[in-house]
C-alpha cells in the first residue's frame, strides 16, 4: 500500500524533526558482524523531543499506526532488505557458512543490531513510543482527557532503566527502550505548549545550550546511550538532553529562511535526512571505519547517503525508501513533501 499523505502545514512543521533525525552515529566496532555493543545515535534524543514538540493531537490510534507504518516501517523494512541481503551474502561467502546468529540479531533488532544496521533501533523505538503515547492520549475518564497518564509508563520505564542496567535493551526491536524514551516525547509536547510564552527564543536557547554544556564538560551529566537503555546520570542526563533539544529547537526556529529557493532546499534536505539515519552505518561498514573514527569517513557517511536520498526523492521509490511522497508530485492539498514523524 502506498503511504498516505499530508498537508503543506505538516510538511513545514516536520522540517526540524526530519533534520534532527539525520545526525549520524559514530561507530564503536571496526568489524562487520553485527554487535550489541554499537552505540546510540547522538541525534536521537532531540528527535524524540521533536516528535513530541510537533505532535498532532487529532489522530486516532489507528491513524497513528497507519502514519507510523508509512513514514517509519516502510523505509525500515526496505533498507533492512536492501542492505541485509548483500551484506549477509558477502558474509556467507567470506566465512563459508550462513551467519545464522548475525541474521537473528539483526531481525531481533534494537541493541543487538550492529553495523551496518547501527541506527535501525531508533526507528522501531520511535514507532512503539509514538503508539504508546497515542494510546495513552486516547483514554478518557468521565469525559475528560488524562494528559498526565503517559508520564506514568515513561517514569516507570526510566526507573527500570536505571535499576536494571540494560535490561530493557534486551527486548526485541527496542520496544523496551521505547517506554523510557517516551519521556523525551512528553518533554517536547510540554515545551511546545509553553513556547509562546518565551519572548526571546534565541537568547533562551543559547542559555539552555550553555548551561547544558557546562554540566556535560564539568562531568555532572554523564552521556546517554539510549540504544543500550543507558540514561546516564539519574535525572540529570535526561534533563540536560531535554534542555539541549529545546535550546536547539528555539534557535533553529528563530532563523528565518526568506527565499523560496532556500525553503525548497531545506525541505529537500530534510526529506532525505531519514535515509541518512538508516544508511550511514553501511557506508562506515564498507570503509571499515575504526572505533576512533576518521574525518573523511564521517564526511562520506553523510554526503553519500544524502546525495543518493536527494536523487531517490525524485523517483517513485521515495515513499518506500525515504518515507515521503515523490518530490514534485504533491499537487493535491493532502499530499505532503515531508514525512510527518510527529
Amino acid at each position: 500500500m502506498m503511504p498516505p499523505c499530508r498537508n503543506r502545514r505538516a510538511h513545514q512543521e516536520s522540517t526540524f524533526s526530519a533534520s534532527a533525525a539525520s545526525s549520524p552515529s559514530w561507530p564503536a566496532t571496526s568489524g562487520t558482524t553485527p554487535s550489541p555493543a554499537t552505540p546510540s545515535t547522538p541525534g536521537t534524543s532531540p528527535s524524540f523531543f521533536l516528535a513530541g514538540y510537533y505532535w498532532n493531537q487529532k489522530r486516532t490510534v489507528r491513524e497513528e499506526l497507519t502514519k507510523r507504518n508509512d513514514t517509519l516501517l516502510w523505509p525500515y523494512l526496505s533498507w533492512l532488505v536492501l542492505i541485509g541481503v548483500p551484506f549477509f551474502a558477502w558474509l556467507t561467502a567470506r566465512t563459508g557458512s550462513v551467519p545464522v546468529e548475525a541474521i537473528w540479531k539483526t531481525v531481533w533488532g534494537g541493541a543487538f543490531a550492529g553495523r551496518p544496521f547501527s541506527a535501525f533501533w531508533f526507528v522501531t523505538a520511535l514507532f512503539f513510543g509514538a503508539l504508546l503515547y497515542r494510546w495513552c492520549g486516547s483514554l478518557r475518564w468521565r469525559g475528560s482527557d488524562l494528559r498526565w497518564l503517559p508520564w506514568i509508563p515513561a517514569l516507570l520505564g526510566l526507573g527500570i532503566a536505571y535499576a536494571t542496567d540494560g535490561l530493557l535493551a534486551k527486548l526485541p526491536l527496542s520496544a523496551g527502550v521505547a517506554v523510557p524514551c517516551l519521556i523525551f516525547v512528553l518533554a517536547g509536547s510540554t515545551a511546545q505548549r509553553h513556547r509562546q510564552s518565551i519572548r526571546h527564543p534565541r537568547t533562551v536557547g543559547l542559555a539552555l545550550l550553555a548551561v547544558s554544556a557546562a554540566l556535560v564538560i564539568g562531568g555532572v551529566s554523564a552521556p546517554l546511550d539510549l540504544k543500550q537503555a543507558d540514561f546516564g546520570t539519574p535525572g540529570v542526563s535526561v534533563a540536560v538532553a531535554v534542555a539541549l533539544s529545546f535550546g536547539l529547537t528555539l534557535i533553529a526556529g528563530s532563523i528565518p529562511v526568506c527565499s523560496r529557493f532556500g525553503k525548497n532546499a531545506v525541505s529537500q534536505m530534510a526529506a532525505g535526512g531519514f535515509m541518512v539515519v538508516l544508511t550511514h552505518a553501511a557506508v562506515l561498514s564498507i570503509l571499515d571505519t575504526p572505533q576512533s573514527g576518521r574525518l573523511l569517513d564521517f564526511a562520506a557517511a553523510v554526503v553519500v547517503p544524502w546525495t543518493l536520498a536527494l536523487l531517490l526523492l525524485q523517483t517513485p521509490w521515495a515513499p518506500f525508501l525515504l518515507g515521503v511522497a515523490r518530490w514534485g508530485h504533491a499537487a493535491r492539498k493532502d499530499i505532503p513533501r515531508l514525512p510527518d514523524r510527529r
